[in-house]
């Protein structure tokens, strides 16, 4: 029977595609030569560093995740050449700078030496580069090799409302937490909006109709009401909006200049003149029952949007406000005679 060389053998692997399942924006994948998996499966704009031995046939499939391998897992299948051989092909993984065991909660591999496929298990985020080998077990020096990337998966939780502090300048900052990886994302905040709910406009006009309505049923014998009308939002356009983020909090400030116009006019009995009347309804002229209702962190007050690692978020939240500093009071009378 004739003998055949180690120095034939030739060892293909497959490259593993970026693990892409709902849910998620992190995988194990390659840098290097692009590959295309020649059964369609995985990601196509996936790459890979193949490191070949005398030569290399690439064929791949993704496996979705499962709560065995939340990151999911990667089949490779590897050709030998010859077809025909009597040597053991084996595989192993390690870090690819230093060679030290990677522990089973990062990743495994299962080999099915038969069907000449080898299947990768992630299972945990890795911060460093991870190299399989599939390699002669006669001549450990016919190899061919792959290295695994990991690219960090983030999670985003943007805050449920806004606690305001006096002089403080108010912030909404989303919570990034990263598993880590050998490549990393971008997790700057960016496109930031801010806006003001329908729901709060809605609010300031409703109490300033209301204020509109106290106002003209005030009539008396002496004069009457007319032409009432309901004026533009004072302070809360967009601008407004934003610059509440990028400006010192003052309880005074906020309540006193923002609110919504309206106006009225007054004829006397007796009298051909007419008086116009234009005023504003701000936020500090609400009760103090309907102030606290409406600024319970519950209620809607902004909506804001960003993006981070481009994805969008976007979220409605209300205001908390600590207490407002009482600037003066005052009984009204000083001197009183029982």
């Amino acid at each position: 029977m004739k003998k055949i060389s180690k120095k034939t053998l030739k060892v293909g692997l497959i490259a593993l595609a970026v693990l892409a399942f709902a849910g998620a924006s992190v995988g194990c994948y390659f840098i290097g030569k692009n590959i295309r998996n020649s059964n369609g499966a995985g990601d196509e704009s996936s790459s890979a560093e193949v490191i070949p031995g005398n030569g290399v046939s690439v064929k791949m499939a993704f496996v979705a995740a499962t709560t065995e391998d939340p990151y999911g897992s990667y089949v490779i299948d590897y050709t030998v050449t010859p077809k025909i051989y009597t040597d053991t092909i084996s595989a192993k993984i390690a870090y690819d700078a230093s060679g030290d065991a990677v522990p089973s909660t990062v990743m495994t591999i299962d080999q099915d030496s038969a069907n000449q496929r080898i299947t990768a298990h992630c299972k945990g985020a890795f911060a460093k580069a991870i190299r399989l080998t599939i390699y002669a077990s006669s001549d450990e020096s016919v190899t061919a090799a792959v290295v695994f990337q990991f690219k960090e998966k983030i999670t985003v939780a943007v805050p449920d409302s806004i606690s305001l502090t006096e002089g403080a300048v108010p912030a909404i900052t989303p919570t990034v937490t990263s598993t880590g990886g050998t490549i990393t994302v971008d997790k700057a905040v960016k496109s930031v909006t801010y806006g003001w709910n329908s729901s709060f406009i809605n609010w300031v006009k409703e109490k300033t109709q209301k204020a509109l309505d106290t106002a003209v049923t005030q009539a008396t014998n002496t004069n009457f009401y007319s032409n009432e009308a309901m004026g533009n939002l004072v302070g809360l356009s967009a601008d407004d909006a934003a610059s509440f983020f990028a400006t010192a909090f003052s309880s005074n400030t906020f309540l006193t200049t923002k609110g919504c116009g309206y106006s009225y006019d007054i004829t006397y009995i007796g009298e051909t003149d007419v008086y116009p009347v234009s005023t504003t309804w701000h936020l500090g002229s609400a009760t103090r029952a309907d102030f606290l209702a409406e600024f319970d962190g519950a209620h809607p007050i902004f909506d804001w949007s960003c993006s981070i690692n481009g994805k969008s978020y976007s979220k409605s939240f209300g205001l908390t406000l600590g207490a407002i500093p009482v600037q003066s009071i005052s009984a009204g009378e000083t001197s009183v005679i029982f």
